[in-house]
């Protein structure tokens, strides 16, 4: 058994700051936007028809 003051001195855990969700969620969205891109190449290649604003 530990002691009280043993306890208190116990670290751990995982610490999630708000940097790293989002960074988290920028990669995401970057893999997103990639997988759209290479969709819509794919499509534009099958078809031979490109979108023209």
């Amino acid at each position: 058994m530990l002691t009280k003051e043993e306890l208190l001195k116990v670290e751990g855990g995982i610490n999630i700051s708000a940097a790293l969700i989002n960074s988290i969620a920028r990669i995401g969205g970057i893999i997103l936007e990639f997988g759209r891109t290479v969709g819509t190449t794919i499509i534009r290649l099958k078809t031979g028809k490109i979108c023209k604003l």
